[in-house]
């Protein structure tokens, strides 16, 4: 279940759900401060999030679907 899934990105592990295709899966990024143009003294704190790898190798931020949250397929990549 997610609530599972997110207790274990929180510690570390990745996860995805069974039915996704390719070698996708969400980990866990958490909070930094890091240099920014964005902030007039040079650093921004960036906020945790759970950031999703898609089969393509690209990496973005993960929102979950409905059907992600509803599901039951969630498993821990074991490594």
């Amino acid at each position: 279940k997610i609530q599972e899934m997110i207790e274990a990105i929180k510690n570390g592990k990745k996860v995805r759900r069974e039915c996704w295709s390719g070698d996708k899966f969400l980990y866990y990024v958490p909070s930094s401060i890091e240099n920014s143009i964005a902030d007039k003294d040079g650093k921004v704190l960036y906020k945790e999030y759970i950031a999703i790898r898609c089969k393509d190798g690209d990496v973005g931020f993960y929102t979950p679907t409905q059907c992600d949250i509803l599901a039951e397929d969630w498993k821990v990549i074991v490594e």
